[in-house]
């Protein structure tokens, strides 16, 4: 491969570095917690965080042993069949880019892009395997990889139920629509699919990859085991309230 592909490598993650070398400087400096979106705008800063969270994550999905002991997404993804195809197809692309187009500069910028592209995949779908909800004595981290997650204080929890739900929009990551009692829902979900539902006592915006969720009190979530899960954070709320 040419040096350019390494020199359009290093430009990348040069660009990365910097933003988030100027995003620390700008929020010690001010006192203010927002200050660092006055410098660069939210949508960018939360791109900037998913390309970090995505080489952690495809290094865990190469090198780490899963824990088995956490709750992850459940693995209805149509990520894992993308990257496949992606490989598969991928070379015959690169191929008839170098083929059907002249210049071997623009050829090369495309072939980055694409390769680019497909680590992005790839990380997409490592990150749903590698990043579990969790839960602690003070909040729950809902997720579906680097593509949707809520922060849920415990004690705002009223309810929490396993139960098969399907969202009229489908698809993966993050999802609003308003559900049958009329209300605004959320949906973090593979293909749609809920496995637990979790009602709140006052609305909480749920975050997607570079923008907010609208404002729900029901939160529509997939995760493996769910039974399990919901037993585990019944378990830690009964603890709470008996402090």
């Amino acid at each position: 491969m040419p040096d350019f592909m390494a020199e359009l490598a290093a430009v990348v993650e040069i660009l990365i570095v910097l933003t988030v070398v100027v995003v620390i400087v700008k929020r010690k400096r001010s006192r203010t917690p927002e200050s660092s979106s006055s410098v660069i705008p939210k949508p960018v800063l939360r791109l900037v965080t998913a390309e970090l969270e995505i080489w952690r994550a495809v290094w865990r999905f190469l090198f780490t042993r899963r824990d088995a002991s956490k709750f992850y997404p459940a693995n209805r993804s149509i990520f894992g069949y993308l990257v496949i195809f992606t490989m598969v197809t991928g070379p015959i692309e690169l191929f008839l880019v170098h083929v059907l187009i002249p210049s071997q500069t623009v050829a090369w910028v495309v072939t980055g892009f694409s390769i680019y592209g497909l680590f992005w995949v790839a990380g997409m779908y490592a990150s749903i395997r590698t990043m579990p909800h969790s839960f602690s004595d003070e909040r729950l981290t809902l997720r579906y990889g680097i593509m949707a997650e809520v922060i849920v204080p415990m004690n705002e929890i009223a309810s929490i139920s396993a139960r098969v739900a399907k969202s009229t929009k489908g698809g993966d990551g993050l999802r609003s629509e308003i559900g049958n009692s009329g209300e605004m829902e959320s949906w973090i979900t593979s293909a749609g699919q809920a496995d637990v539902t979790i009602l709140l006592k006052s609305k909480i915006h749920p975050r997607g990859l570079v923008k907010r969720g609208s404002p729900s009190r029901v939160i529509n979530i997939t995760v493996d085991r769910p039974k399990n899960f919901v037993a585990a954070v019944q378990a830690d709320l009964v603890i709470n309230e008996s402090h």
